[in-house]
C-alpha cells in the first residue's frame, strides 16, 4: 500500500511537470507564429513589389515595340 501511495505522488509530480512543459511549449509556439507571420507579411510585400515591377517592365516593352 505504501508503494502505491508513493507512485501516486510521483504521478502527480510528473503530471504537474507535464502541465508546466505544455504551457511553456504553447508560449513558445505563440512566439514562433508571431515571427512567421511577420516574415510572411514581409515576403508578401516583396512578392507584390516584384510582381508590380515585372508588369511595369512588360508594359514598357509593349509600348516600345513597333
Amino acid at each position: 500500500m505504501l508503494r502505491y501511495l508513493r507512485l501516486q505522488e510521483q504521478k502527480q509530480l510528473v503530471e504537474t511537470r507535464v502541465k508546466t512543459l505544455d504551457a511553456e511549449m504553447q508560449r513558445l509556439k505563440g512566439r514562433i507564429v508571431a515571427k512567421l507571420n511577420i516574415s510572411c507579411m514581409a515576403m508578401g510585400e516583396y512578392v507584390t513589389m516584384s510582381e508590380s515591377r515585372r508588369f511595369s517592365i512588360k508594359a514598357k516593352e509593349a509600348d516600345e515595340a513597333p
